[in-house]
Order: C-alpha cells, then sequence, then structure tokens
C-alpha cells in the first residue's frame, strides 16, 4: 500500500515525470523501499533478515540500510520488463538523489 502511495504521489508531484522512463521509476522505487518493512529500522525490529546488532556501528547499519534499500529497488524496478534488464544500473545511478528525497 505504501509503495503505490509513493507512486501515485511522484506521478501526481512532478509535471515531467513519465511512467516510461526506468529512471523516474527508479527514483521512487527507491523512495517506495525505503519504507519497506524489510529495510526500515522502526518497523524491522522483529524481523532476523539483515538485522544489525547493537554493537554494530552506525556506519554498518547505514550501509546495511542502504543495500535492503537498493536490492528492493532493484526488485521492484524488475518487475518493469522494459527496466528488468538494467534496473541494478538505474538504481545506483539515482540512488544517492532519491535517498534523500522526502517529499
Amino acid at each position: 500500500m505504501k509503495r503505490q502511495l509513493i507512486r501515485m504521489y511522484d506521478y501526481k508531484r512532478s509535471e515531467n515525470y513519465d511512467c516510461d522512463n526506468c529512471k523516474h521509476l527508479a527514483c521512487t522505487e527507491v523512495r517506495a523501499a525505503l519504507f519497506h518493512s524489510q529495510c526500515n529500522p522502526a518497523e524491522r525490529s522483529n524481523m532476523s533478515r539483515l538485522r544489525i546488532t547493537g554493537n554494530s556501528s552506525s556506519k554498518a547499519r547505514l550501509e546495511a540500510n542502504e543495500f535492503c534499500v537498493k536490492e528492493k529497488a532493484i526488485e521492484f524496478l524488475s518487475e518493469r520488463q522494459k527496466c528488468s534488464e538494467k534496473a541494478d544500473r538505474y538504481v545506483n545511478y539515482v540512488f544517492e538523489k532519491c535517498k534523500t528525497d522526502t517529499a
């Protein structure tokens, strides 16, 4: 549900959002992955996958979270046949800009 809301929001907020542009879609999927329960530290406290112990450095936790977000975004983008072959490239290209987009 969150993913769909983010997609709708991105589509409505931008005059030049192109649903056929894999970079635009990759940015939306990065933003959606940030809220995915497996990648959101607030929601994954009971999950064992990608669990980072309290003794780990904040850098290690950040890296694990970013890895999770990238993997989810690639997974989501791969659902689009047009973007699936190069999904990892599209996500890596937009990641730094889109991970900080909190609009």
